[in-house]
């Protein structure tokens, strides 16, 4: 009895294998049926069937990356729903035109916001150097001398380097203290 059980599977077992090794030559991997039958054979029954079910496991797995299925893919999509394929082709267009869209309306903002930027700190340094001559000629010197230095240096720092002037780092300068100390 026992044994018509495990002749019952091991045809079974024969017949997945050899559905596996048709399935994974139609996808162009090719395994010599030879070979697998004897490393199959000479292991437990056990062990076979967990080889089996990864087989079926590696075969049945697959992704992709990207916007659009591989072609395999789009035909079965195309033989369960026709005109899925285009539906998914013009899904795929709208997705790109749509970020083009994003992206360019992305960039347009940034340019204007610079060049609102560059208007407004132009506006504001003309405003400091008229408040700064007119300090000085009422005899507010240092005032103005203040103002004129470090105002106006620092928006045209800006300007000619685009960014703001790097701020003193607590941290290195704690770290350069503890070194002249232990020294």
């Amino acid at each position: 009895m026992e044994n018509e059980q495990s002749n019952e599977q091991e045809a079974k077992l024969t017949q997945q294998e050899h559905t596996v090794l048709n399935n994974l030559k139609e996808e162009g991997i090719e395994i010599s049926t030879n070979d697998v039958s004897e490393v199959l054979e000479s292991l437990p029954e056990d062990k076979r069937r967990v080889i089996v079910g990864a087989l079926y496991a590696v075969e049945a797995s697959s992704s992709f990356r990207g916007p659009l299925p591989p072609p395999e893919i789009l035909k079965e999509y195309e033989s369960i729903l026709p005109g899925a394929s285009e539906r998914i082709l013009t899904m795929a267009e709208k997705q790109q035109d749509h970020r083009i869209s994003i992206e360019k309306t992305i960039v347009d903002r940034q340019t204007k916001q610079s060049g609102h930027g560059q208007t407004w700190g132009g506006i504001l340094t003309i405003l400091l150097c008229f408040i700064t001559v007119f300090l000085g000629y009422y005899g507010h010197d240092v005032l103005a001398g203040f103002i004129g230095t470090t105002t106006i240096i620092g928006l045209a720092t800006i300007f000619v380097l685009h960014k703001a002037p790097p701020k003193p780092n607590k941290e290195k300068d704690e770290v350069n203290e503890e070194e002249t100390t232990s020294d």
